[in-house]
């Protein structure tokens, strides 16, 4: 992986913890790319879609509760971004 690879992909995490941390529950944990949103902040259906709302409103990407449902830690999360605006950038 190179720096602009790795550099985007810190990018992205740092804005989907941000993303995350505006809702209350969630602004005093400390929140990595190992960080699973079932197991390690129990994150419901209501925060789930705030969650993913933010995620589209801030990267411009649609991201489907179906496609939430199988990204549950902050890694593949931050991979599928990655992906999508790769995708978004190379339709242009």
């Amino acid at each position: 992986m190179d720096d602009t690879t790795q550099t985007t992909k810190e990018k992205i995490l740092e804005t989907v913890i941000g993303i995350l941390k505006k809702q209350k529950r969630f602004q005093n944990l400390e929140i990595t790319e190992k960080t699973h949103l079932d197991r390690d902040l129990k994150i419901n259906a209501t925060e789930t879609s705030k969650f993913g709302r933010g995620i589209e409103l801030s990267f411009g990407i649609q991201i489907t509760s179906n496609t939430m449902v199988f990204l549950r830690d902050m890694e593949s999360l931050v991979f599928y971004i990655d992906t999508q605006i790769f995708k978004k950038i190379s339709d242009a």
